[in-house]
């Protein structure tokens, strides 16, 4: 079930895919699984259809989804999914090291802060 946060500096299609590729990454969404239709992830996240669309067509370009008429979109198989999670984990972590940097946080702190979270996320895994 994919929420938002209509609070959120993030925009809204932004977090949608946000959290599909977590749900992707996670299993929730296995590859050639069918995603839950435009019109219910709308009614679902209580979004303008239009939101949804574009968060669908945005990993529909980054080849982590397919589009068949009539059978909706599914989940793809394969690198370009994991190029695409991977990029968006990228794209989170400099958000971070920037947030970190500007308040003070040093690379050291930064690095021993991460290895802390990796280890105990690997953990609860």
């Amino acid at each position: 079930m994919v929420s938002v946060d209509v609070h959120a500096r993030t925009p809204l299609y932004q977090q949608v895919m946000d959290q599909l590729l977590s749900g992707i990454a996670q299993g929730i969404y296995p590859p050639g699984e069918p995603l839950p239709s435009l019109r219910q992830a709308a009614v679902d996240t209580g979004l303008n259809i239009n939101t949804v669309k574009r968060a669908y067509r945005e990993l529909e370009q980054l080849g982590v989804l397919a589009s068949f008429p009539g059978r909706g979109s599914v989940v793809c198989a394969g690198s370009a999914a994991q190029n695409a999670m991977r990029q968006n984990a990228v794209t989170q972590l400099e958000s971070a090291a920037q947030n970190a940097r500007l308040r003070g946080v040093s690379l050291e702190q930064v690095n021993t802060i991460t290895a802390n979270i990796f280890e105990r996320s690997k953990n609860n895994a």
